[in-house]
């Protein structure tokens, strides 16, 4: 698993640097990450390749159908945040590119 500040949406922060803490593969950058860094990644753990990018496209499609309602709650509870409209075009731009590898 990655450690939780790979958690940290890092790209929608200016002047920090945004490549992932753990790679995929040999990738840090998650702009560039391709299937083949994730078959990779699941033969360096033992894992059938197949079963990890289906996990990968499961939890892209949760993420995509969860995005909108998880902003909006908070921002009914806390207000509104910028940086959370930021946050969504990004995790939902990843989750997208992460569904068509």
């Amino acid at each position: 698993m990655t450690p939780f500040y790979d958690l940290v949406c890092t790209r929608a922060i200016e002047r920090i640097d945004d490549h992932l803490a753990f790679a995929v593969g040999d990738e840090r950058n998650p702009s560039v990450v391709t299937r083949k860094n994730w078959e990779s990644l699941a033969l360096q753990c033992d894992i059938r390749p197949q079963c990890l990018l289906n996990q990968i496209d499961d939890i892209a499609t949760r993420l995509l159908n969860n995005l909108a309602l998880a902003r909006t709650t908070f921002e009914s509870q806390y207000g509104p945040y910028p940086a959370l409209q930021r946050i969504e075009k990004i995790v939902s731009k990843q989750c997208q590119r992460a569904k068509e590898i």
